[in-house]
């Protein structure tokens, strides 16, 4: 069972929902055998779902 962001997906960049997907559809098992890989695995999909949402959050400055 995976989750698909596409469903419900108020899109921010068209690229972002299926790379969001791909990961989402990755955290089904893990790949390494001993517990310090799989500890250094689920620190990686963190980072890059942090980097994701760095990405699809908007930078504004004050105007006035």
């Amino acid at each position: 069972m995976w989750f698909d962001p596409s469903l419900i997906w108020e899109g921010l960049a068209p690229w972002s929902a299926p790379a969001f997907s791909t990961l989402s559809r990755s955290q089904e098992s893990r790949t390494a055998r001993n517990f310090d890989c799989q500890l250094t695995e689920v620190y990686v999909r963190v980072a890059i779902f942090n980097r994701f949402t760095a990405l699809g959050t908007p930078i504004t400055q004050a105007v006035a």
